[in-house]
């Protein structure tokens, strides 16, 4: 997609890098981090952990449970939808994936053009 970020890999992430990858705001990031961490009324699928090197950076890492109990929720669908590809060649996966890309990139245009005008996300 336009403009996203590099995205979590290998189970952990920036905390300024998910927000912008989701596209949020910060009272709206904390807000998520908030109910996804251990402790509190969080429930324990992300940790924050503070960069050793520089303090002031933080490490959002995704706890295993919750990659578990992600495989368990939308796995079979997963394997639903690999299943209905094989009806289709690679040369009609690569026209979708080319259609989405521009009805996307037409899509973040649109809002980035309305935010410009108007500060409004």
């Amino acid at each position: 997609m336009a403009g996203a970020g590099p995205g979590i890999q290998d189970g952990c992430t920036f905390a300024g890098q998910a927000r912008y990858d989701g596209g949020c705001h910060l009272a709206c990031q904390r807000c998520v981090v908030s109910r996804s961490k251990e402790g509190g009324t969080g429930v324990g699928h992300l940790r924050r952990v503070r960069d050793q090197q520089d303090r002031r950076r933080v490490t959002l890492e995704v706890e295993h449970q919750a990659l578990a109990l992600g495989a368990e929720f939308f796995g079979p669908l997963n394997t639903e939808l690999l299943t209905a590809m094989e009806a289709f060649s690679d040369a009609d996966l690569e026209v979708v994936g080319r259609f989405l890309e521009a009805m996307t990139e037409v899509i973040v245009a649109n809002r980035r053009a309305r935010q410009a005008t108007n500060g409004q996300p």
